[in-house]
């Protein structure tokens, strides 16, 4: 039920701060439409993202539905100190009658992200299939690599430095071993060695460089070019997404038995899912070049910037976990995990994670005229 409330000038900014810092114009746009059935664009006018979230704060103060935004904003991003604070002094989620607290529950529970437990094993056991480990020999001897993951039957997502030999020609296109499927089973102690294959004859479809702000010391997430997002897209030599995932895999979860599961591929939508400080970032991953691994973290997100070309988080990788994919609660792919800390030394831990928002990248796809090779299915 909404109710008329005022804002001294003090609790104006603050929220007007919050959320300019905590979204942009389009996650904003949607989070309105999902949550309060409102298109920000029938209310203001386009002026700026400040600007913006003044007057959508003035004119939900004006026509009572005050507490509805900032009860929108809290619940998609938990607990966040100043929205919280703000609740508190305004009374806003306190005193519900009976009909109201059902309400409110229902609303929590649409925007906080429940997962339904069988859905999320079943998406998780498709997602692992796409994930695949990378590795060569660098020119150097060492081993080199990174992960990947199937977007199309037979194209990988990567990071462009872990292919960065192949692409400048100092490794060999047939020195690159793609391997799905290595991994340890339910109970933690048989090995799948996986099932390798190779990149095509033709192999590189598009990539972007990293910018030079991935390798600088910088306390909050840096701007980059919106062609600067460092990632490769390559083909594979045969269309993997369409082949069952192999019968001897162990620790198939989810229900779905081995054999009965077309591989498949993560879909990269037109419009990918809303992504701000405070989502969740599970992320599927080879570290250290080696067995896959999950990491997750409930509020991994801690920073996006302004462009939406780069987020930082502290969901846990290692070296290796470069081109790893990153999702949300629900298992939809939201980012391209690519760095870490550059100033981490042993007596100096990590302080975050670095990864591209899938946004950015199918962006760049479509102003190359590339969004197509996103659509493709087997037999293209």
């Amino acid at each position: 039920m909404t109710k008329w409330i005022d804002l001294e000038g003090g609790q104006f900014e603050r929220l007007e701060r919050t959320i300019v810092n905590l979204f942009d114009i389009s996650g904003l746009s949607r989070l309105l439409r999902y949550r309060l059935d409102i298109q920000l664009g029938n209310i203001v006018a386009d002026a700026g993202k400040h600007q913006m979230v003044f007057d959508l704060i003035d004119t939900a103060r004006r026509e009572a539905w005050l507490d509805d935004l900032l009860l929108a904003v809290s619940e998609a991003r938990k607990n966040h100190p100043e929205l919280e604070a703000l609740k508190t002094e305004l009374g806003i989620g306190k005193s519900v009658t009976p009909s109201e607290g059902a309400a409110l529950e229902a609303f929590v529970g649409g925007v906080g992200g429940l997962v339904d437990p069988a859905a999320f094993r079943s998406k998780l056991a498709i997602a692992e299939a796409t994930v695949c480990h990378i590795s060569y020999q660098r020119p150097d001897g060492a081993r080199y690599g990174g992960t990947g993951f199937l977007v199309g039957p037979d194209l990988i997502m990567t990071n462009h430095h872990v292919m960065k030999y192949v692409i400048n020609e100092q490794v060999a296109t047939n020195a690159v071993t793609v391997k799905f499927d290595y991994k340890v089973d339910a109970e933690g102690n048989e090995l799948n060695t996986g099932t390798t294959y190779r990149p095509a004859d033709e192999w590189l479809v598009d990539c972007s460089p990293p910018a030079d702000t991935d390798i600088q010391e910088i306390p909050v997430v840096p701007e980059a070019p919106a062609d600067q997002l460092d990632y490769t897209l390559f083909r594979l030599a045969d269309p993997v997404g369409c082949s069952p995932v192999p019968t001897h895999v162990p620790g198939r979860s989810g229900g779905v038995a081995a054999g009965d599961l077309q591989r498949g591929w993560l879909r990269v939508p037109p419009t990918p899912p809303m992504v701000a400080q405070g989502t969740p970032l599970l992320i599927l991953q080879h570290p250290n070049i080696g067995m896959m691994k999950m990491a997750w973290d409930p509020a991994g997100v801690t920073q996006v910037n302004e462009s939406s070309t780069r987020l930082r988080h502290k969901t846990a990788t290692l070296p290796g976990s470069s081109g790893a994919p990153c999702f949300n609660a629900d298992l939809d792919l939201i980012a391209l995990h690519h760095a870490g800390d550059p100033a981490e030394t042993p007596s100096r831990p990590a302080e975050y994670n670095q990864a591209i928002p899938i946004s950015a990248i199918a962006s760049l796809l479509a102003t190359r005229q590339l969004a197509s090779v996103l659509a493709e299915t087997c037999g293209h």
